[in-house]
């Protein structure tokens, strides 16, 4: 899947550049918010695939995509940037590590759900409005059970 690549790609293109020029904890920011730009450009082209922009009053197409787009996987892919950056500020803090070190990991895993899951809607809504995960499934074996 293109996926496992682009996490190279952005390691080497985007985060480590980005670290010449900013704290590391800004370039995981950075990092973050380019690859959300990146999820919007192939999400804006799975959705002109569906006829999503489609023009009827003459109108110019550039005008049609840029009326629908809500930036849904940059605000997704910033905000998990940010959290990554929170992340490691917090865990050097003495009460943090210290409530860390003490709590089951079901507890942990909890919290980051929690601090997660609100905001789920903005990277699931237009795969889904796309049609993304029905057509995928052609290609992904399914196992159902009766």
């Amino acid at each position: 899947m293109i996926v496992h690549h682009w996490f190279n790609t952005c390691k080497r293109g985007v985060f480590k550049p980005a670290r010449r020029y900013m704290s590391s904890k800004m370039a995981v920011v950075w990092t973050f918010l380019v690859s959300g730009i990146i999820h919007e450009w192939i999400l804006t082209v799975l959705l002109m695939s569906k006829n999503k922009y489609t023009c009827d009053n003459g109108t110019p197409m550039l005008q049609c995509i840029t009326r629908n787009i809500h930036l849904n996987q940059t605000k997704f892919f910033t905000w998990h940037g940010i959290v990554v950056g929170l992340e490691s500020v917090l865990f050097k803090m003495k009460y943090v590590k210290q409530f860390r070190e003490k709590s089951p990991a079901w507890v942990l895993t909890l919290l980051i759900w929690l601090l997660m899951f609100p905001c789920a809607h903005w990277y699931f809504d237009d795969y889904i409005e796309s049609g993304f995960f029905h057509h995928g499934q052609l290609g992904i074996p399914t196992l159902i059970l009766e």
